[in-house]
């Protein structure tokens, strides 16, 4: 899980890198996740640090340098993250279906539809007090149905449209703040 964190969030963090570096904006560091650092390289410009939680991460640019850019090249910027964790998840539910990546693509976001659908409906009161599937049910399930490769895949498309959606609340913490 923290292997998939990590690279879920770096996906994330180089969304942000790489539409602010064709604007002509060099980051200063990379960094995936929170705590002490247990790996860190360097290119021309741009420290990548990965700190031990894979619980967040921030693309650092140089002072005032996103100010130099319009709003519209700004808000691309902002909205890279989410977009590149939406290409991955995308590209892993071509993998995990082993279908087209036109199929992928809708299943995916039918797949998004019915998590945000699900979410409304987990607060209902007749399932808080007698939920349909119980925890053990599903770990069962998930188990019993995956080979190691498709529960990774799983795990990734999950993370992936997590970032997705949590990036896109108008929260500071995150990039709809």
């Amino acid at each position: 899980y923290m292997f998939i964190g990590y690279i879920s969030i770096f996906i994330h963090e180089l969304g942000h890198y790489s539409s602010a570096y064709l604007f002509g904006i060099k980051a200063n560091q990379v960094v995936t996740g929170m705590g002490f650092k247990i790996l860190s390289f360097r290119t021309k410009h741009t420290t990548f640090i990965f700190n031990i939680i894979p619980g967040g991460g921030v693309t650092v640019y140089p002072q005032n340098q996103t100010d130099k850019i319009s709003r519209f090249k700004q808000f691309i910027v902002l909205g890279s993250g989410v977009f590149f964790n939406y290409i991955a998840a995308i590209l892993a539910t071509t993998l995990y279906l082993e279908t087209s990546l036109f199929h992928a693509f809708i299943s995916f976001n039918t797949m998004i539809h019915n998590f945000i659908h699900t979410l409304f409906t987990l607060f209902s009161l007749t399932d808080v007090i007698t939920p349909q599937v119980g925890m053990i049910d599903s770990i069962e399930l998930i188990s019993s149905n995956f080979t190691t490769t498709k529960f990774i895949l799983f795990i990734f498309i999950f993370m992936n449209l997590l970032l997705c959606l949590l990036n896109l609340l108008t929260i500071p913490f995150f990039d709809g703040g």
